[in-house]
């Protein structure tokens, strides 16, 4: 990731996901990738972000395709670049631990792939970053954090990947056309954006007007029909934060802008 969360993740669609086929069943009847999709819906509700997006992260992070359909599959790891998906979560739980304990610490964890090396801590264990609401609660709060500075759900999308640009792209590229494929928007959210998002989204937007530029808007996704190989992408680095000086910019603008809001 990225700045003050650091994740990193790795979209192929064969089937649909999201709002449309969330209530669907999982890959050939397995209940397995419905527990991806529901807490993808659930955190993206709780969270103000568009379910497409959510759904298709989860998806592009742990796609697992059984006899010719493809969904989520909570029960997923990726150790030092290598995927690995497990038949049950005590087979990846087993497995995780062990790696983790043996001095193997980059590990990617359960439906949003969070990396036990950047975000264990923030866990009780390796078992509970693969309980999938959990796991996605986390994955969307750091989502919004995202689009707070960057104003643009695909962007953050890419950002949660990586923050190194040529990653990032190719990120967007793999979300935007699980996106079109689930006929989902990338705009769109069940809830409005909270004071503290919107406030620093018009100073990201006010900082772009003043250099001449204009605020960013989501692009339409590319090549909906292309059919994308299976990626998983497993290294994670945390990011270099904001200088102290911009961040003390963004939070008088933001004091500025919401009364009371934010306070020393």
């Amino acid at each position: 990731m990225a700045a003050g969360f650091a994740l990193r993740a790795a979209l192929a669609c064969a089937v649909m996901v999201g709002a449309g086929a969330a209530g669907a069943a999982g890959t050939h009847g397995d209940p397995a990738p419905q527990l991806c999709r529901d807490a993808a819906g659930r955190a993206a509700a709780r969270h103000g972000i568009p379910e497409a997006v959510m759904q298709a992260i989860t998806l592009v992070e742990t796609r697992r395709v059984s006899g010719g359909t493809a969904g989520p599959w909570p029960w997923t790891l990726n150790i030092e670049g290598a995927g690995h998906w497990f038949p049950s979560r005590a087979d990846a739980r087993a497995r995780a631990e062990r790696e983790i304990a043996s001095g193997r610490v980059s590990v990617d964890i359960g439906c949003f792939q969070l990396n036990y090396r950047w975000h264990g801590s923030r866990f009780a264990s390796p078992d509970a970053m693969l309980e999938p609401d959990l796991a996605a609660d986390y994955a969307a709060r750091f989502l919004a954090e995202l689009h707070a500075e960057t104003g643009d759900w695909m962007r953050a999308a890419g950002h949660y990947h990586s923050r190194t640009p040529e990653h990032a792209a190719r990120y967007r590229e793999l979300v935007a056309r699980a996106i079109a494929r689930i006929g989902g928007n990338a705009m769109a959210s069940k809830h409005p954006r909270s004071a503290a998002g919107a406030a620093a989204a018009a100073v990201r937007d006010g900082a772009a007007l003043a250099r001449g530029g204009t605020a960013d808007a989501v692009r339409p996704p590319q090549a909906a029909g292309t059919r994308v190989p299976i990626i998983v992408i497993a290294a994670r680095e945390p990011d270099v934060a904001a200088t102290a000086g911009a961040v003390q910019l963004r939070l008088q603008a933001a004091r500025a802008l919401v009364p009371g809001l934010l306070r020393n």
